[in-house]
């Protein structure tokens, strides 16, 4: 039986505006070839789906051109235009990256030291907390989705944002038809197995596994997907000093918190692993002293405990003016109506989120943690998070986070 499906893109054909030239990689989902403007002659790369994907597949291709779009960072490939062919099918022009990827990076030299690694999971950190302030969880974080240049000092750049989380968006495309849980599982985190809304701290989980593939060279992880999840989710991974007792106890602890099982217990978003990485005498371009600037995701956290405070130094402030006066301390009562006002939390969101296999979650958004000590944080005993939605009608106001991306 003779097939009527068109032939796949080839070298030399055009494309809208485009003329095709090297092909790049081509596999199941597709094909990827760099590219020439007719008339400008300026360089991209423009990648093609397959004419025989799914339709969660579509869905999926269409979402990253959406997201990445979006995303006007330095280390996040770029995302020009989303078009479809009438022979071709849908594809994608996007920034053309020459650099080999982190995954065949790792095939060729091995492990890394301890101060490349921090280097490396640095720069993507800096490129995720430009996602982490738009409210995007990559959730795919992984050696094969990061371009990395070939000698040091160490530049990514981050792709394939085909299941990112939209935070808050529900017509977004997150499941598959057949109610998969979504990811890569040897970066998977516990809540991404249990099926729960992705935040940030899922993508800060995957940046402490890179550090673990980095430190031997080789997955963590071993095993079937399903063994994958047992192992995970019983919280027996075994702690960074084992992994990599060569390196330094700092970077061993930091690497720890980021693969807390509870998300709580992980740095908020990547901006703090950011200031985590950083050497503490420096300054991020920003202008800010790393570790200080405040997460966006922990603002709204932070606020009703300033407020405490601030009502708490009025009672000393008036306590002290009546002793000052002769009065009595018990004069005057204490103002409870400020402080229980102010510190009372707004209440959750009414919508119901979809989670990752496409049916309703029972728990909410994933809660928001602040920033947490670098300490030897507990993750082989695994603990249900206390539910902390997210402020109704609050958005914190993102810090230009792309700042970091220029030195």
């Amino acid at each position: 039986m003779v097939s009527l499906a068109p032939p796949p893109p080839q070298s030399g054909q055009k494309v809208g505006s485009y003329v095709l030239r090297e092909l790049l990689g081509r596999g199941g989902m597709g094909s990827v070839f760099a590219a020439e403007h007719s008339l400008l002659g300026h360089q991209v790369a423009i990648k093609f789906l397959s004419r025989a994907a799914t339709p969660d597949a579509l869905g999926r291709f269409v979402q990253e051109g959406k997201v990445a779009a979006g995303l006007d960072a330095e280390r996040i490939v770029r995302v020009h235009d989303l078009a479809i062919d009438p022979e071709l099918g849908p594809y994608l022009v996007q920034e053309l990256v020459r650099d080999r990827t982190l995954a065949d990076a790792l095939a060729v030299h091995g492990r890394f030291s301890a101060d490349d690694a921090r280097a490396i999971v640095r720069e993507v950190a800096i490129g995720l907390a430009a996602a982490h302030a738009r409210s995007i969880v990559h959730r795919d974080i992984k050696p094969a989705n990061i371009f990395l240049s070939d000698r040091s000092p160490w530049r990514v750049k981050i792709t394939d944002f085909g299941i990112a989380k939209v935070l808050g968006n529900r017509s977004e495309v997150s499941t598959t038809t057949g109610g998969h849980v979504l990811g890569t599982p040897l970066f998977m985190s516990p809540e991404q197995w249990r099926g729960e809304v992705p935040s940030p701290q899922t993508d800060v989980w995957a940046l402490g596994m890179l550090f673990c593939v980095l430190a031997t060279g080789n997955p963590l992880l071993t095993g079937s997907a399903g063994q994958i999840a047992s192992k995970v989710l019983a919280g027996n991974l075994p702690r960074m000093t084992e992994i990599a007792p060569d390196w330094p106890k700092d970077l061993c602890e930091t690497v720890d918190a980021l693969l807390a099982f509870d998300p709580l217990a992980r740095p908020a978003d990547a901006s703090v692993v950011v200031g985590l990485l950083q050497d503490p005498s420096a300054t991020l371009d920003g202008g800010f002293t790393a570790g200080v600037q405040p997460s966006p995701w922990t603002a709204s956290a932070r606020t009703p405990a300033l407020l405490i405070a601030a009502g708490l130094a009025l009672v000393a402030g008036i306590a002290l003016a009546q002793r000052a006066n002769g009065k009595t301390e018990s004069a005057a009562p204490a103002p409870s109506a400020l402080v229980t006002t102010t510190a009372t939390a707004p209440p959750p969101e009414t919508h119901t989120p979809t989670d990752p296999v496409g049916t309703p979650s029972a728990a909410p958004s994933a809660p928001i943690a602040s920033p947490v000590p670098v300490t030897a944080l507990p993750r082989a005993r695994p603990v249900t998070p206390t539910p902390n939605p997210t402020p109704t009608g609050h958005k914190p106001p993102p810090p230009e986070l792309d700042e970091l991306n220029h030195h």
